[in-house]
């Protein structure tokens, strides 16, 4: 009999591991109804995770833009032990959520946000490293994202940036991820950096909502799979920003669009954002909550330590979830009830299923925008700056 027993057991895990390599990390994680999930994950190591990526300030103060010069520039640098610790974060948010898009032979596009190089953010009085975390992707799971599009049989991966303010280069070059990519070339995994800004672009036809085309890089277009790693953080125009607003606004050309992409329709942004996500579909998010933002976000605003990952294969419900974690009502964002009206996910959060940690247990209420900072309501289309949400059970 016990015997018996040890073969089912030994079958049963032969089993599960075949079905783990056949359809990959989560794919078996997907609720019957129909409803997307959400995982909501704490570090548990908040000294390791949040308090170890620091600036190297002992190297040459230069901006280090050009990438064939030996320039032994200023950077971000970490720790090993942190990196296998948000590595193993970022696995389980994505085993917990399911959904993980990456098939062999994919072109696997990873869209950090970079926003402004650490030079801009000098310049505009953020001289902490609290104060970069906050503005921007911390590289540490970006590099777990690309171990793992490798492991699922990406062809190529790219991590593709346009920043709106800044230079991409120094963006990649100051926060760490050229280093990073370096570091991986030596483990097997091929990563190629691309500053957008720098890329040949191509127009693209759309939904029309704002404007009937729009110019991106033509790299973009030949990507099979596109996975949005934000920051999280409150936003001057739209009230937040994840997911959604970090591929639409990332992938507009600087070459057309100018400096802050003021050349788009701003007038129109939850339009822009729907037109732009609609053409380029996220495969998949992971946000970079290990830092936050609030106040006057994208880059003036105030860094809050809240320790978190959050993950999805639905982006317009990771981004409702988003919103609700820093206390703002998803209900007000625009360009998330227009990208749930267009079909692109589900906003109501009564329909997300949240995994690991509840929206009620990790809820911080982030400072709003300062009024003499917010955008026109009827251009960024928020609804009610000022309404908090309040999460059942809180």
């Amino acid at each position: 009999m016990g015997k018996r027993i040890g073969i089912w057991i030994a079958a049963g895990f032969l089993f599960s591991a075949l079905l783990s390599g056949f359809f990959g990390p989560g794919s078996l994680s997907a609720t019957a109804d129909g409803k997307p999930v959400v995982a909501i994950l704490k570090a548990q190591e908040k000294e390791l995770v949040a308090e170890t990526w620091r600036m190297n300030w002992e190297r040459t103060f230069s901006q280090g833009v050009n990438k064939t010069r030996n320039i032994d520039y200023f950077r971000a640098e970490w720790s090993k032990e942190s990196e296998r610790e948000i590595e193993a974060l970022v696995r389980n948010a994505v085993e917990i959520a399911g959904g993980w898009p990456v098939k062999p032979g994919d072109v696997v596009l990873i869209k950090p946000n970079l926003v402004a190089s650490i030079f801009f953010l000098l310049y505009h009085g953020k001289t902490s490293e609290d104060d970069f975390q906050a503005c921007q992707t911390d590289p540490r799971i970006v590099r777990a994202l690309a171990v793992m599009a490798k492991e699922s049989g990406a062809k190529r991966i790219i991590i593709g940036e346009g920043p709106a303010a800044g230079d991409g280069w120094a963006g990649y070059m100051q926060g760490g991820y050229l280093a990073m990519v370096e570091d991986l070339a030596k483990e097997g995994v091929k990563v190629e950096l691309l500053d957008f800004t720098d890329e040949p672009y191509t127009w693209v036809k759309s939904r029309g909502l704002a404007n009937p085309e729009y110019a991106v890089p033509k790299v973009a277009t030949e990507a099979t799979c596109i996975i949005s790693v934000p920051a999280l953080k409150t936003h001057s125009m739209t009230g937040i920003t994840a997911s959604l607003k970090n591929v639409a606004v990332g992938l507009m050309s600087g070459r057309v669009y100018g400096f802050f992409k003021y050349g788009a329709p701003h007038q129109k942004i939850p339009e822009w954002i729907t037109d732009v996500a609609s053409i380029f579909k996220i495969g998949y998010t992971v946000v970079d909550g290990i830092w936050g933002m609030e106040g006057n976000g994208p880059l003036s605003g105030d860094p809050v330590e809240t320790d978190l990952i959050i993950a999805g294969a639905d982006p317009v419900a990771v981004d409702s979830v988003c919103t609700a974690i820093m206390g703002f009502n998803p209900k007000n964002i625009g360009h998330i009830t227009m990208a749930a009206k267009h079909g692109l996910g589900v906003a109501d959060l009564d329909q997300i299923v949240v995994k690991g940690e509840s929206i009620a247990s990790v809820t911080m209420e982030f400072k709003v925008v300062p009024e003499e900072n917010r955008w026109p309501s009827e251009h960024g289309g928020v609804k009610n700056w000022e309404e908090r949400y309040k999460a059942p059970g809180k």
